[in-house]
């Protein structure tokens, strides 16, 4: 018997390209995500996209 331990994973830039693959593969494996995006947009979407499991953090590393 395999035991499955949710991971927690912290993922930049969720919204779009390799991010949001890993984000969505993560997610697909029943691990969290926390996930940074840009605008608050992007970030409603993540988390309404993948509901409980997925939390949006706004960070635009340009504002530094």
């Amino acid at each position: 018997m395999q035991i499955h331990e949710k991971k927690v994973w912290l993922v930049t830039g969720v919204s779009k390209g390799l991010g949001k693959a890993i984000a969505t593969e993560a997610l697909g494996s029943n691990h969290i995500v926390v996930g940074t995006v840009r605008r608050r947009e992007d970030l409603e979407l993540f988390e309404q996209t993948h509901g409980k499991s997925a939390t949006g953090i706004i960070f635009d590393p340009s504002h530094v």
